[in-house]
């Protein structure tokens, strides 16, 4: 009989597909809403507690008004339940990125606490590096921005008169989401027009505080529970009350350091003070001195003027008497030259005669001596004659000796001749030489006494201008002095204002202090930072909202499951009457459309938490993501959520064919197996009907054996 009702349950499905499509739909559609919808607030927390956790988001921030130490950060992390705590440095500063000036927020990058997790680019490795704010997207793409400069307009110093910026010029190498702003909001300042555009991340060594301006610190155990629950609370809670605790202490010890620096640092200008005053001083005494001795130098070069005029006069007037002396000499010589070349001239002219003198005997010499010689060449001849018949040569060799003696006398006269005509020549240009040397040494001297007398007078000008200028300069240092002897003065009541400046300012110093106000210290706990505030908001508008949506949905599927299943029942009367005139229970002809809407709501519930789970958290966050920033969204398939939401359909479902089901069967087996009647009918007609049920339960009865198997 099982295996018979589950075969007609099955033929039923396949029978009415429309139908149980339409009430399969309607879970589809209301299990979807309701698991998309209710896990669309802990998707969103667990994504931003993953965000929280994976950057070293702070639990509790400490922020002071007089800056914080590392004492403080030590004091902090002494407290039972602190896992850590690490000091952050940061500083509003207006910046200059693409020509245009925008307020940022340039932060110290720690990778301990509040990493920010870069999502284009890299991180950054040297001091003249930064990441920046992935929400500054004024050009529609920051990653454009990767290579970029951009320039910190800050002139601010810090204690030792540095500049608080080692570095103004930064490159942007990366692109990044910080864990402390996940809203756009980036928060208010006391520069511009007090909004911070975006932030930056750079080399904390590149901030030059003495102190930190906040102090980040992470809790024991916070990270194994959810960000905002109360596990998370109750773990932050203790700790947060403790640091309540040491706060009192600490913003005195901050307010007492604060002062004995402060207090440090005037007495030292006080000192630095009185060392500058005696310097002064000093240097007004040293002042005087140098223009009392510029009074007796001054008096002491107007003699030594009046000394040079003298000397340079007595100079003058030697060097006059010398030139006269050697231009008279220059004359003598002058005229020494002109009588010797008077005597060379007769002696080229003697030279002249008796060259041609001797030019014509040695002609005369020559012509012997030609003959001689071929008187010699023929004796030769006749020789070699004599000698080839064999004849005497004696007479003719004696001839050859003698003619050979003749030639050598002749060229000895000759040459006798020559020589005395070259020694004269050679006297007559050593003579000439002479002269010349004398007319060079007149000329030198002329030029040299011409050159003594520039000179001379170059040098009496010049000692003349010397002591024009050293009067000048004497006019000059009397002009001086008494110029200094002003500017003593003035230096002198300029220094004692400088003085009385510095002893106001030292006082002023002194009154700032008196002034400073208690360090005061705020600690914030995650939940008091806007972007979380805001999105645990969110989250809890998000879960209202699921608790109330899906409603609709649920009812639309109680009505058309209302609508579907009287349709349904009503068309199978006949077999529900025939059921129960053979023996079926209620129950078990109920149990069949129970199955039905089990099996519509459970593959319905199914498909719909499938899809659900994945798309409306994701269309979800996809609103919200243009108000809050993570890296990464989280979808998780939450199968008691799921569950709850298929239980919630089949009971909507179940619930309606339930009613509908139960209303039908409350009818006699004999009024099933008949069209069910209007509901308007007239009085003389409800006999007529109930005999006809009296029939209809008497013919049931005789027939009850001739049934058919389900």
């Amino acid at each position: 009989m099982r295996k018979a009702r589950i075969k007609n349950n099955v033929k039923t499905i396949s029978k009415t597909k429309k139908r149980f499509l339409s009430i399969l739909t309607m879970a589809f559609l209301g299990v979807g809403f309701y698991s998309g919808l209710v896990a669309s607030s802990p998707d969103m927390l667990d994504s931003l507690d993953h965000f929280a956790d994976s950057s070293n988001l702070y639990d509790i921030s400490i922020i002071s008004t007089l800056g914080l130490e590392e004492e403080d950060i030590s004091s902090t992390r002494q407290i039972e339940g602190v896992e850590n705590a690490f000091g952050i440095k940061s500083k509003d500063t207006i910046v200059v990125l693409e020509e245009k000036d925008r307020i940022a927020k340039v932060i110290g990058y720690k990778e301990e606490v509040n990493t920010p997790v870069i999502i284009a680019g890299r991180n950054i490795e040297q001091e003249k590096e930064c990441l920046l704010d992935a929400h500054y997207d004024i050009t529609g793409n920051t990653q454009d921005y990767i290579g970029k400069k951009i320039v910190l307009q800050n002139e601010d110093t810090n204690e030792q008169g540095e500049s608080i910026f080692q570095e103004k010029e930064l490159e942007i190498v990366g692109i990044v989401q910080s864990p402390i702003y996940i809203s756009k909001d980036r928060g208010n300042t006391n520069i511009g027009n007090g909004s911070i555009d975006l932030f930056l991340y750079c080399k904390e060594e590149n901030i030059k505080f003495d102190y930190y301006t906040e102090i980040g610190v992470t809790v024991k155990g916070t990270k194994e529970t959810k960000t905002g629950s109360d596990e998370y609370l109750a773990l932050v809670e203790p700790v947060y009350q403790k640091l309540e605790g040491i706060k009192e202490q600490r913003e005195q010890e901050r307010y007492t350091s604060l002062i004995n620096k402060a207090t440090e640092k005037v007495e030292e200008a006080q000192e630095e003070y009185e060392k500058e005053k005696q310097k002064v001083e000093e240097k007004l005494q040293e002042a005087e001195k140098q223009i009392k001795q510029a009074e007796q130098t001054i008096q002491n070069s107007e003699q030594t003027i009046q000394q040079s005029e003298r000397e340079l006069g007595r100079q003058e007037q030697k060097t006059k008497e010398q030139f006269s002396e050697a231009e008279r000499k220059l004359v003598e010589a002058e005229k020494q030259i002109e009588q010797n070349k008077t005597k060379l001239d007769i002696a080229k002219q003697e030279l002249l005669e008796k060259e041609q003198e001797a030019n014509q005997g040695i002609k005369e010499i020559e012509a012997g001596i030609h003959s001689a010689k071929n008187m010699l060449d023929t004796l030769k001849q006749q020789k070699e004659q004599m000698e080839a018949v064999g004849a005497d040569t004696t007479q003719i060799e004696l001839a050859i000796t003698k003619t050979q003696e003749t030639v050598q006398n002749l060229e000895k006269q000759k040459s006798e001749i020559q020589t005395q005509i070259a020694e004269a020549k050679q006297k007559i240009v050593e003579t000439e030489a002479q002269i010349k040397q004398a007319i060079t040494e007149v000329t030198t001297q002329k030029s040299t006494l011409e050159k003594s007398k520039i000179t001379a007078n170059a040098e009496m000008k010049k000692g003349k201008a010397k002591i024009a200028n050293a009067k000048a300069e004497l006019e000059k240092g009397k002009t001086e002095l008494i110029t200094n002897q002003k500017q003593l003065q003035e230096n002198k009541k300029e220094a004692e204002g400088k003085l009385q400046e510095a002893q106001q300012e030292i006082s002023k110093a002194r009154e700032e202090i008196k002034k400073i106000e208690k360090a005061k210290w705020y600690i914030q706990e995650r939940k008091d930072n806007a972007g979380y505030t805001n999105i645990f908001d969110a989250i809890k508008t998000m879960n209202n909202v699921a608790n109330v949506f899906p409603i609709i949905f649920y009812l639309v599927s109680v009505l058309i499951s209302l609508t579907s299943m009287t349709r349904m029942i009503e068309e199978e009367r006949i077999e529900i009457g025939t059921l129960k005139a053979l023996g079926y229970t209620n129950r078990q002809i109920m149990a069949k459309y129970v199955w039905y809407a089990f099996m519509a709501s459970v593959i319905g519930g199914i498909l719909g938490m499938s899809v659900g789970f994945y798309l409306l958290p994701s269309i979800v966050w996809k609103i919200y993501s243009m108000l809050y920033v993570l890296p990464k969204f989280y979808l998780s398939y939450r199968l008691n959520i799921g569950l709850m939401g298929t239980c919630i359909a089949f009971l909507c479902i179940g619930g309606a064919t339930l009613l509908v089901a139960r209303r039908e069967l409350k009818e006699t087996p004999s009024a099933l197996m008949r069209p069910k009647p209007p509901k308007k009918r007239k009085k003389d007609n409800a006999r007529k009907n109930r005999v006809f049920v009296e029939e209809d339960e008497l013919f049931a009865k005789s027939n009850s054996k001739k049934h058919f198997s389900l």
